[in-house]
């Protein structure tokens, strides 16, 4: 009885799949454009099924691979009515009346978007198409699923979005119809400074609209407890979490974790000392090329090491990345003895256990 998950190249984005030895399969998002080109179009070689795809929020570099891959069953089911579908079922936050695409107007953006609207409304799209022959669920909010949900020998517990998040999201739908909204990449330039410095500065938060509606959550297999973020704002977790421990963990000082996947992809607003104070793991999780929006922060590998010294946390910390030219970062400045001082490591591997598959 074993869990195995594997970090794809996702460009600037997720994606991530998660295997058991029974057979199940889950895919979290699908990465940046190209993604099911590389890749996600051989799944079906190996894998016969997808028990769930999760997508976490609307954003490109989470939902390209996904949308290309839906569209395989679409065309699929239309050449054959007796097809079974490569996916068995969908999580996704729609937006509100949204199935009609024929009443909708686009305007052409003039820059390149990370937020598309017309890629979300071709996905919704593919889900009508497929008329009930993929099961879909789109009220994914801790307001309305308050247990676990199963998959198999999978339980899900959900940390995020609530209904203000979502109401956020519809909200900010109406307006992105009439303009293309940039996401300003955040040029990360805290490498030069040193860990203590980086500890000591004060939260921003993060404010992106579609990030605050990430589905995140805590994945339980067997004794095992997996953190998945997603994007999501750290606020609202750590009022999850706490309920969370209160619930089912609280035999527990932190709720410890075999790894977390860091909420957008390491940036530092982010991560806050009271999640910390909430979790504990030996792995962290990073999963970006750092081309776009150059993450992850040395602030927020700063914020953990630092913490967890505090916290007199004995074990190595491994950072894991899933591509080797971020592992390899120069910019990071980590010198010698900050690894020997604070005890971590950065590591590249697309797999947890780390290596294997």
């Amino acid at each position: 009885m074993s869990i195995r998950f594997e970090f794809f190249e996702a460009g600037q984005g997720d994606s991530i799949l998660v295997s058991t030895d029974e057979g199940t399969h889950i895919l979290i998002d699908g990465g940046a454009g190209g993604l099911y080109t590389r890749k996600l179009r051989n799944l079906k070689k190996s894998i016969n099924s997808l028990d769930l795809v999760v997508l976490t929020h609307l954003d490109d570099d989470h939902i390209l691979g996904l949308r290309d891959l839906l569209k395989f069953d679409v065309d699929n089911i239309f050449k054959n009515a007796k097809y079974i579908p490569y996916i068995k079922e969908v999580w996704y936050n729609a937006f509100i009346n949204t199935s009609n695409t024929n009443d909708i107007t686009f305007k052409p953006p003039k820059k390149v978007s990370t937020i598309s609207i017309k890629n979300q409304l071709k996905f919704r799209e593919y889900i009508s198409l497929v008329n009930g022959k993929i099961k879909y669920r789109d009220y994914i909010s801790i307001d309305y699923l308050k247990e676990p949900l199963r998959i198999n020998e999978i339980k899900l517990i959900l940390l995020s979005p609530n209904d203000d998040k979502l109401k956020e999201l519809y909200s900010k739908y109406k307006k992105e119809l009439d303009k293309t909204v940039i996401s300003k990449a955040d040029k990360c330039k805290d490498f030069a400074s040193n860990i203590e410095n980086l500890y000591k500065n004060s939260f921003d938060g993060d404010n992106s609209v579609s990030n605050g509606s990430s589905i995140a959550f805590i994945l339980l297999y067997g004794n095992k407890k997996f953190l998945f973020l997603a994007d999501a704002h750290i606020p609202l977790v750590v009022e999850s979490l706490k309920k969370v421990k209160k619930k089912y963990f609280k035999k527990e000082d932190r709720i410890k974790f075999e790894f977390i996947k860091l909420s957008h992809h390491g940036s530092k607003n982010n991560i806050t000392n009271e999640f910390l104070d909430l979790v504990e793991s030996q792995n962290y999780v990073i999963l970006t090329n750092s081309k776009r929006h150059k993450h992850p922060d040395k602030e927020t590998l700063s914020r953990i090491l630092v913490h967890n010294r505090k916290s007199n946390y004995s074990h190595k910390i491994n950072f894991l990345f899933n591509y080797d030219s971020v592992a390899k970062y120069s910019r990071y400045e980590f010198t010698k003895e900050d690894k020997e001082k604070y005890n971590f490591e950065l590591i590249h591997s697309n797999y947890y256990p780390f290596g294997g598959k």
